[in-house]
């Protein structure tokens, strides 16, 4: 929450506050300075948790440029554990889980990204944790379950990467004219990165669709 000026702006933005949870209306007086005071002492302390977070989150983001990797993972559990109210929590799962993947831990880095889905309440975070966890899955052979990740059109804004993935499990599946579809469908988003583009454009030529045999052929 916002911190404001005086305490006739801090009772209206209380009155708002209690509407979005459901309360009825509370007019003006009848709250009383207890709950102004309350509601001030409430968004003070939120402030202070997510400064605190972010101090440990950069102090995470050095020990791994340190290589300390014991020091790294023992913040970025505090982060997740102690501070799963503020965005850091979720952004110190995701740098975990990258490097787990790193060093090839592969069943700590699925259960982190795991835990994004379920409790990140930042949507483009899941998206990226979602994409992550399948790629994971479908190295690991786990097609279905990657599969059920990303068979859906989830996000517009993260178009290229689903349909890409989509292409790399129909490829897994030997389903090469959904694969060659998805891969088409990849490309015609907005890749803004030439090299990605290039990479896309090479799975799709080397998609070679066996020819029936000629028993089955009409």
């Amino acid at each position: 929450m916002n911190n404001y000026e005086t305490d006739e702006e801090t009772l209206e933005a209380l009155k708002t506050w209690w509407k979005e949870n459901g309360k009825s209306v509370i007019g003006g007086l009848i709250l009383g300075v207890g709950a102004i005071v309350g509601f001030k002492q409430w968004g003070s302390y939120q402030s202070e948790k997510a400064q605190s977070a972010s101090s440990l989150y950069q102090t995470m983001l050095q020990t791994s440029s340190d290589k300390k990797i014991d020091e790294f993972y023992a913040i970025g559990s505090e982060i997740v554990l102690d501070y799963s109210s503020t965005p850091y929590a979720s952004l110190a799962a995701l740098i975990m889980a990258k490097k787990l993947v790193e060093d090839k831990k592969f069943e700590d880095a699925i259960s982190k990204l795991n835990w994004l889905l379920s409790n990140s309440s930042d949507e483009g975070i899941k998206h990226i944790a979602r994409i992550r966890l399948a790629r994971i899955l479908l190295n690991e052979k786990q097609i279905d379950q990657a599969f059920n990740l990303v068979k859906d059109e989830l996000s517009v804004s993260f178009k290229s990467e689903y349909n890409e993935l989509r292409g790399d499990v129909y490829v897994a599946k030997k389903e090469f004219s959904l694969a060659k579809d998805a891969y088409k469908s990849a490309l015609a988003a907005n890749i803004k990165n030439k090299e990605k583009r290039e990479f896309i454009e090479m799975k799709l030529h080397d998609i070679v669709i066996p020819e029936k045999p000629s028993s089955e052929k009409s």
